[in-house]
């Protein structure tokens, strides 16, 4: 309800499709795998991976969710 599928089909990076969310998406943390040192580069990929769930419509959510650290 609250997502756009962006498709780069023109050219100007190649592979790369995005998923471009509204303000305020919730997202709820499942697992996160820390990397040592994370890494992203042309010749190397090892960024840290963060697991997460969204919620399918916002406006269905407690409007009381903060993140912890705010």
């Amino acid at each position: 309800m609250h997502v756009n599928f962006i498709d780069r089909t023109d050219d100007t990076v190649e592979g790369e499709d995005e998923f471009l969310f509204s303000p305020y998406s919730v997202f709820t943390v499942r697992q996160v795998m820390w990397r040592p040192k994370a890494v992203a580069t042309t010749y190397q990929m090892q960024p840290h991976i963060i697991d997460v769930d969204v919620a399918s419509d916002n406006s269905k959510e407690d409007c009381d969710i903060v993140a912890p650290w705010c």
